[in-house]
């Protein structure tokens, strides 16, 4: 898993901490997930469509793309 562009929240975002886009396996991307200091650590979510989840994550791969967004957003790394 990497991640491949993070745009950090602007201030006023709420508990929303970065937006970013992510290779999950090879040859598999997402786009637009959200980052979020939820009341037990980061969260990841994928974006809505038609009011419903375009995309869920086990707890495991959420886990790790959590740790990857917020090491590239402490270090900074506004690729896109």
């Amino acid at each position: 898993m990497k991640i491949l562009a993070i745009r950090p929240a602007p201030p006023g975002s709420g508990k929303t901490l970065a937006r970013f886009d992510a290779e999950i396996v090879e040859g598999v991307k997402a786009y637009d997930l959200k980052l979020v200091q939820g009341a037990t650590g980061p969260r990841v979510y994928g974006p809505s469509l038609y009011g419903g989840s375009a995309i869920t994550f086990a707890p495991v791969v959420a886990d790790v793309l959590a740790n990857l967004a917020l090491e590239a957003v402490a270090r900074n790394d506004n690729q896109h």
